[in-house]
């Protein structure tokens, strides 16, 4: 089915041309096939039918006839708006189901009194897979109100890559406890297998359960459904994955891959017991006071991945304090003063920005990038990479700079471990998260999943 708009002297169309049926909901004008579906024996088809099927009964038998008329009163109250940006209403009937069968789903209680308001603000959400092919959820949006609920996530099967679209049937369904205060991303194990270089389609839905927000009944307000997709890439798993989100009082940094553990320690050494977890892009993150902690990596681990002519990718995110930079501040990296040769994260008092740098070939290959508004307090994905072509600088999953000029592919091996709060220029302040170093480049698509996708 398609919902139509008319112009051009046409206000109304009904009836058949060809197999082609023109009608009208209360969605707007419609075109569909003149075809008779094939019933859908689907588990979850036959759960919302059945659903359907108990409400319908709960609205004639179980409503009372004032429940009816207000739920008739909110929907008339209503706009709905369709792809055409065109308005319609539900009656009343229509939005009791609505929200009774997605509050059944959700597995909450009953609404039978109608809420005080029936439509929740659109989301946005985006998802990407890992490469543990987890799939990973951020929601984007100022919820009209701070409050509790379930978000609604039906999976497609698996699609062609030149599928560009899906509306239904949904294969999978999984319901999470969402807080509408909080943006910080979701995780789910795929409930499918999940085939390589395939489309997987979804389909989101929020309903509140807060019985009072600000004096107003919300149980039972529903978004309406929110449609996104992505491809199930070919992943290339981390060399080494430091997520950085131990707990504050261990001075132990868990290394996933490898089993390599680290230790978040003072210059001299010492391991460091101060609080050091803080909210991080996924879940937590360090924090780094820019005088004395660090975290060193053996240069041994990384000697391999800097060789001449090999590929690597290392990925780390930081944020900066919202104020104006005072000082230098060294994040991370590797160098080896006496060579000239480095990786380095840094932000810098001169020009009030943080840059990511190249150097090799003693100094005379050198490559930056700066990202001027990185002391806005948010957290930022910074990715260095060297592939069969370039070295590369990405930020939140955009490629910035790309270069092979003399020089790009000699070898950035040296006895200094890779340091992360630190680098021979001095310490760094600020907090750090998510670590992840890779025997191989990553492609653009796959940089940007990582970027939307969460541990």
């Amino acid at each position: 089915m398609t919902i139509i708009k008319y112009g051009g002297g046409i206000t109304e169309m009904r009836g058949s041309i060809g197999s082609v049926v023109f009608s009208r909901n209360r969605a707007g004008a419609i075109a569909r096939q003149r075809r008779k579906p094939a019933p859908s024996r689907s588990t979850l088809s036959a759960a919302s039918k059945s659903l359907l099927s108990k409400y319908s009964g709960y609205w004639s038998g179980h409503l009372s006839d004032a429940q009816r008329v207000a739920w008739n009163a909110l929907a008339a109250a209503t706009d709905f708006t369709n792809p055409l940006a065109q308005t319609y209403n539900l009656n009343g009937r229509a939005l009791y189901l609505r929200s009774a069968v997605l509050l059944a789903i959700a597995g909450e209680t009953d609404q039978d009194d109608a809420p005080d308001d029936a439509l929740e603000i659109d989301y946005v959400f985006s998802v990407a897979f890992d490469e543990y092919f987890g799939l990973a959820i951020r929601s984007v949006g100022a919820y009209s109100q701070d409050g509790e609920g379930s978000l609604i996530v039906a999976w497609s099967g698996d699609m062609p890559p030149t599928r560009y679209a899906h509306t239904s049937p949904w294969t999978h369904l999984d319901v999470l406890d969402f807080d509408f205060d909080d943006s910080l991303p979701f995780s789910l194990v795929a409930p499918l297998n999940v085939d390589l270089n395939r489309h997987y389609f979804f389909s989101f839905r929020t309903i509140r359960t807060d019985e009072d927000v600000a004096g107003d009944d919300w149980h039972g307000k529903a978004s309406q459904p929110f449609f996104a997709d992505c491809p199930a890439l070919d992943w290339v798993s981390p060399y080494e994955w430091f997520p950085l989100n131990d707990d504050a009082a261990n001075p132990t940094v868990s290394e996933l891959v490898q089993g390599h553990d680290e230790v978040f320690e003072d210059d001299t050494g010492d391991p460091n017991t101060d609080a050091h977890s803080v909210a991080g892009p996924y879940e937590k993150g360090f924090s780094f006071d820019g005088i004395d902690d660090r975290i060193g990596i053996n240069a041994d681990k990384y000697n391999g991945l800097l060789a001449a002519n090999s590929r690597f990718c290392f990925n780390l995110w930081i944020r900066h304090p919202a104020a104006a930079i005072v000082g230098n501040h060294y994040h991370a990296g590797k160098r080896a003063a006496d060579s000239g040769r480095y990786i380095a994260w840094d932000s810098y008092e001169w020009n009030d920005s943080f840059r990511l740098y190249f150097v090799a070939d003693a100094g005379a290959y050198v490559l930056g990038c700066f990202h001027a508004n990185a002391q806005d307090n948010s957290w930022h994905m910074y990715t260095i990479q060297r592939s069969a072509t370039d070295v590369e600088f990405y930020v939140d999953g955009a490629v910035q700079v790309s270069d092979h000029a003399a020089g790009w592919d000699t070898a950035l091996v040296s006895a200094a471990k890779f340091w992360l709060g630190y680098n021979l220029g001095g310490y760094g302040q600020g907090w750090l998260a998510d670590f992840r170093a890779y025997a191989d480049s990553l492609s653009p698509a796959q940089i940007l999943a990582l970027y939307n996708a969460t541990p």
